[in-house]
């Protein structure tokens, strides 16, 4: 089987026509086996169901780790920025902001429906987890 990329429009940096391009792509792709081209295990989060909640975990905590999202599930929240406030601790509970809407947004789907039905709503993935 043969990846083939598809054609698109314009020109590269050096100014290679897409045709090109995607003969090139083609070429150096050749017969690769899409397993080669799917995500490494570590990128699969394990679906908590109940019954495997250490691996869920796990698998949950080393993919927010690698994604660099964890923070919010490391430090306690400050108080939210004031006028007066420095522009690194803005940016630092910007950040911790973003990295808890991800987490939680993560961890929500990384569970069956039916476990998520039965959890409280929360604003904190901290508390979440």
């Amino acid at each position: 089987m043969t990846t083939r990329i598809a054609p698109g429009v314009g020109a590269n940096l050096l100014g290679q026509h897409s045709a090109e391009r995607n003969q090139d792509a083609t070429a150096y792709v050749g017969n690769l086996d899409p397993q080669v081209l799917s995500f490494p295990q570590f990128f699969v989060i394990t679906k908590l169901n109940g019954t495997n909640h250490k691996q869920s975990v796990e698998t949950l905590m080393v993919n927010l780790k690698i994604m660099k999202l964890n923070l919010a599930l490391k430090v306690e929240a400050p108080p939210k920025p004031t006028v007066e406030s420095s522009i690194s601790e803005k940016k630092f509970y910007e950040d911790l902001e973003y990295s808890n809407c991800c987490c939680l947004m993560i961890m929500e789907n990384s569970m069956e429906d039916s476990i998520y039905a039965s959890i409280p709503k929360v604003e904190n993935a901290k508390e979440f987890l």
